[in-house]
């Protein structure tokens, strides 16, 4: 497991236990190892965050849920975030290296998608079928730039707007232009992504 740029393991307090098993089982997801997770709480800078552990080991860390409940449309989504908060840093997971944000507080980030608006529309011209931004919702982005979106069934798409981003697990979208929308094969649902958040598997 690779050692946290966030936290150093002093000065934590536990916040509280969250049954896992009974989590997953409401957003319907199966998993074979159910177990609570403990959040704890600590301090980096002037930041307060929360430290997500499995049975003593680490899984993610996260800046703490909103008070007021979000108006986040993915039940997966919203359910994810208003429990753990909003991740900002995975340990111990090749496919989530890169991660900057995941589980976003809004699902409508207008700086995301003011920025795929902006690339697309240069970049589609007259294609037959563009995808509508509209029908599209934000859950988080890598610090290489990638922008993770999903649609109204929870799927996901990875818009890339570089052509220096080398990820061989982006697939083109069919129809689409280069260096604009993809599917991920390691990030296929919203669900899916939350199953790897927060399980030892």
């Amino acid at each position: 497991m690779s050692e946290s740029i966030f936290y150093n393991g002093e000065n934590s307090t536990l916040v509280k236990s969250v049954d896992a098993s009974d989590f997953l089982k409401r957003i319907s997801i199966s998993s074979n190892k159910l177990s609570s997770i403990s959040i704890k709480e600590f301090e980096k800078g002037n930041e307060t965050l929360w430290l997500l552990e499995e049975e003593g080991m680490v899984l993610a860390i996260c800046r703490p849920p909103p008070r007021e409940p979000t108006e986040i449309h993915n039940p997966v989504h919203k359910e994810m975030a208003e429990t753990f908060g909003e991740v900002i840093e995975v340990l111990g997971k090749k496919e989530f290296e890169n991660i900057f944000e995941i589980f976003s507080f809004d699902d409508r980030l207008e700086e995301a998608f003011s920025l795929i608006r902006e690339d697309y529309t240069k970049k589609a011209g007259e294609i037959e079928e563009p995808i509508d931004l509209d029908c599209l919702y934000y859950l988080g982005r890598e610090s290489d730039g990638k922008i993770y979106l999903y649609d109204n069934q929870g799927k996901i798409l990875v818009y890339a707007y570089d052509h220096e981003i080398n990820d061989t697990s982006l697939l083109a979208v069919e129809g689409q232009p280069s260096d604009t929308f993809y599917y991920s094969s390691s990030f296929k649902t919203v669900a899916g992504v939350l199953c790897k958040c927060i399980s030892q598997e």
